[in-house]
């Protein structure tokens, strides 16, 4: 593809439409822009924290963060031998770039590779940076797992809507976002088309967000479904991105600790597990796409018959999410249908919010919203069940 017509590919998104809103913007008073004031020299800080780097990773790192919040995009931390096709196209696209000159999806991925590529990031042989915050995580929950295992339900289908909202405010553990108080509220809840969508499917492709204590809740969930005859595919990033996201290592390292840490229930659903990998109904799939900053419209060919060939596919987490609306800013009432994209299975996002895009809320529920809970796009305490 010739570099101009890539560039445009990335660019796109964010020119005016009459038909489409805008992308969510970069700016000072909104979360995006506090993302790249607070949040994102944070994580830095806290890779830097970790310890064990050399000294021309830490001068990478260091690199990194002097371009924050609004500075040039320094293209030599995305020219990697990652994905090179497209990271080394990408970063002449971003030539000369501030961060605040992107739309926030294209910024926030291209932050991250730049992170992974600081630190020297090569394939799996090479350290994960995140690997100890994950390990912590999933250390965290595995009590709390190691209780839900051992639940009595008094039917299948109890036991899979309550494995349905185990994956989806599993999400409250992604590392890189704190969570703030204890409410919990369910905005948008087609928790019961969802559950009809995965009684009728036979093939079920799980989208995964975060490792640590989230893939577990997933793990637990997946073999919820694998009980009940469905075959399984998980697609996880092919390496280390946006701070916990989950990764093939990740996934076999989270089944093996079950089945050597956990006791009982738990100990028997990681071996249920690594016997369904073994014959082949629960599968791991990844692709490069998942690492780009693309959206679904934007998928590859192969991978979007690949994923036709589910019945029903859940996306975890608010970046998916982005992905399925293309992070632009409708009204949110906008009807679910008229803001997905054509030509997929059915959908269904699972997402706890942290961050101010958002379809299918009923008329005046948004200013609601605003008086009773303030901040409640970007809190991490309203969720949604929202099949598209």
């Amino acid at each position: 593809m010739p570099l101009g017509e890539f560039c445009g590919t990335l660019r796109d998104m964010s020119a005016p439409s009459r038909e489409l809103p805008p992308p969510m913007p970069i700016r000072k008073d909104n979360f995006a822009g506090r993302t790249f004031e607070e949040r994102m020299p944070l994580m830095i800080h806290d890779v830097l924290s970790r310890g064990g780097w050399s000294a021309e990773v830490v001068s990478w790192l260091e690199l990194l963060l002097a371009s924050l919040p609004r500075g040039p995009v320094p293209t030599q931390l995305i020219e990697s031998e990652l994905d090179p096709a497209f990271w080394q196209s990408a970063g002449l696209c971003h030539e000369g770039l501030t961060w605040d000159a992107l739309p926030f999806f294209e910024a926030e991925t291209v932050f991250h590779f730049a992170l992974l590529h600081a630190t020297g990031y090569q394939g799996e042989a090479s350290r994960d940076p995140f690997a100890e915050a994950k390990r912590e995580g999933f250390e965290a929950g595995l009590p709390a797992a190691q209780r839900w295992a051992e639940l009595e339900w008094t039917s299948r289908s109890e036991e899979r809507s309550a494995a349905l909202e185990l994956s989806l405010w599993g999400n409250l553990h992604d590392l890189s976002f704190q969570r703030r108080g204890d409410s919990r509220e369910l905005i948008v809840d087609e928790r019961a088309r969802a559950l009809g969508l995965l009684d009728a499917a036979s093939m079920v492709d799980i989208i995964l967000d975060n490792a640590g204590s989230e893939l577990t809740c997933d793990l637990l969930a997946s073999d919820v479904l694998l009980r009940g005859g469905k075959k399984v595919r998980l697609h996880h990033k092919p390496r280390p991105f946006f701070i916990s996201d989950a990764t093939a290592r990740d996934v076999r390292w989270t089944i093996a600790e079950l089945r050597k840490r956990a006791v009982g229930p738990l100990r028997l659903v990681g071996e249920r597990l690594e016997r369904a990998l073994e014959g082949g109904q629960l599968e791991l799939r990844t692709d490069a796409f998942w690492c780009r900053p693309l959206h679904l419209t934007g998928m590859p060919d192969e991978l979007r018959t690949d994923i036709g060939r589910a019945d029903v596919v859940l996306l975890k987490g608010d970046l998916n999410y982005r992905r399925i609306i293309e992070d632009r800013l409708y009204p949110f009432d906008t009807p679910a249908a008229s803001a997905g994209p054509a030509g997929f299975p059915p959908l269904v996002a699972l997402r706890v919010l942290k961050s101010e895009v958002l379809v299918g809320l009923e008329p005046g529920r948004a200013a609601a919203l605003d008086a009773a809970q303030p901040g409640w796009l970007t809190s991490g305490e309203t969720a949604i069940v929202q099949v598209f």
